[in-house]
């Protein structure tokens, strides 16, 4: 019984890094569970559930994302609660874009980086204790951007903002029941 304790304790009080990963490749959503584990968790597949409808996986509808906002909006406090503990690591953001013309990339330059320092200045009002950054914009031939943001967090902050916040989980419970009929098959969404 101590042994099962003792690992329990562990496991709550290990270290655990999210890295969000957008460029031309990849946009993935990984939870690496550094100290105890060499294990990777893949949250692609649980983006394209909340982003799109039953009937259609292949597409994101204005319907789908409105209900994952309403949802958003009610674990709004989880998620703060849970995230203002963590350590951010590392933040990545360049912004690729096309030349145009000399005179109006001039301009435009500017344009993007006081975007890139307005991105900036909110991401320092979430997280003021940012380990390393890095801003760019690069001329490419096509838009894009690379963005990369990670960040460490423990397991029991988490289950601490479960506790702290039981009365929207059940909010959030009675929302995701909102949608199934009375045999138990769900709605659109």
């Amino acid at each position: 019984m101590i042994y099962v304790l003792i690992i329990i304790t562990i496991i709550l009080i290990m270290p655990v890094e999210i890295v969000f990963t957008k460029d031309e490749n990849y946009n993935d959503i990984d939870i690496y569970l550094t100290k105890l584990f060499n294990l990777r968790l893949d949250f692609d597949e649980i983006l394209k559930l909340l982003l799109t409808t039953k009937e259609n996986r292949d597409q994101i509808t204005i319907k789908g994302l409105k209900h994952n906002y309403e949802l958003f909006n009610l674990s709004r406090n989880l998620i703060y609660d849970a995230s203002k503990h963590s350590r951010p690591k590392k933040l990545t953001l360049i912004l690729k874009v096309r030349k145009i013309q000399p005179e109006v990339d001039i301009f435009l330059y500017v344009v993007y980086w006081n975007f890139l320092l307005f991105l900036r200045n909110k991401f320092h009002e979430a997280a003021p204790r940012m380990e390393d950054e890095e801003f760019g914009v690069e001329y490419k031939d096509d838009y894009n951007i690379n963005f990369k943001w990670s960040l460490r967090l423990r397991i029991i902050y988490i289950v601490f903002s479960f506790i702290k916040n039981y009365k929207d989980l059940f909010k959030i419970r009675k929302f995701l029941r909102k949608g199934k009929n009375k045999n138990g098959k769900t709605s659109n969404i």
